[in-house]
């Protein structure tokens, strides 16, 4: 922050165990009482060390301004969202994503913004491309949001993320590399093509799981049966 945007920010960090001797407690480094904090952490899968961050910033005397990770993982939340939207609604506080999983190795997101704006007048923020609320998409029912994103999906090219295929190629030489996705099978010959197209002979397979229409199995699940 300080190279880049000349922002001095205090900043600090909870220890897994408080201390009795030294700066004692829980958290190092700045002074929080009466401060709104933003917490940062790598990933969230269910979100539980995140709440315990912030009850332990709450017990200190700060509020919690906002929540950033490195990468969303897309995990599966205890009903039909996904951890990340669950804990931003819980806690009442924003969680922002620098990168997401999705985009790791395909511009899914920000072509799917681009090309339902482009075909339908509607701009869907990164924040709530996975959101079914109808009102987000600008229809009636979700229903016909998922017609219309099918459609996307179905008709438009992903380029790859760039260096992606590199990276990957790379990998594929001492491990065996599988595609897990939250698209359902009906996007499966679309899905296979770019694969195919993009990354020919890197993947062993690809699994869907369909939890972008509902499934209950995560790509979590699906990466822990493989091994």
């Amino acid at each position: 922050l300080w190279l880049h945007h000349g922002i001095n920010a205090k900043w600090g960090y909870n220890r897994k165990e408080a201390e009795t001797h030294g700066e004692g407690g829980n958290l190092v480094g700045a002074t929080v009482k009466g401060k709104a904090a933003w917490v940062l952490d790598d990933v969230i899968t269910a979100g539980t060390a995140m709440r315990e961050v912030v009850e332990i910033l709450e017990q200190a005397g700060a509020s919690v301004a906002g929540i950033i990770v490195a990468l969303d993982r897309k995990e599966k939340g205890l009903a039909e969202h996904s951890a990340i939207q669950e804990l931003a609604a819980n806690l009442n506080v924003p969680v922002l994503a620098l990168v997401d999983i999705d985009d790791v190795i395909f511009k899914t997101v920000a072509i799917c913004q681009s090309e339902y704006e482009k075909r339908y007048g509607v701009f869907v923020p990164a924040s709530e491309c996975y959101s079914k609320d109808p009102v987000v998409w600008g229809v009636g029912d979700y229903p016909e949001a998922a017609k219309r994103l099918y459609e996307i999906f179905t008709a438009t090219d992903f380029p790859p993320i760039t260096g992606a295929k590199d990276a990957l190629r790379r990998l594929s030489r001492q491990h065996e590399i599988w595609a897990v996705t939250g698209r359902h099978e009906k996007l499966a010959v679309s899905t296979r093509t770019s694969i195919d197209r993009y990354f020919s002979g890197i993947f062993a397979g690809i699994k869907f799981t369909g939890f972008l229409d509902g499934g209950t199995i995560t790509k979590g699940m699906v990466c822990r049966e493989i091994g």
